[in-house]
């Protein structure tokens, strides 16, 4: 029921829904780090 409200269009199969978030956590996990990192220098900049 839950998959049918999101695409509602086109099923998506397992696989490529399980691809799909790999992906989308692998970016998440990339922009925390990048954006932790940011921080970091814009902390040590104001810190000096």
């Amino acid at each position: 029921m839950i998959e049918k409200n999101m695409h509602p269009e086109k099923p998506m199969p397992e696989e490529e829904r399980d691809l799909l978030g790999e992906i989308f956590s692998f970016r998440n996990v990339l922009l925390c780090a990048i954006v932790l990192g940011v921080l970091l220098v814009v902390i040590n900049i104001f810190a000096k």
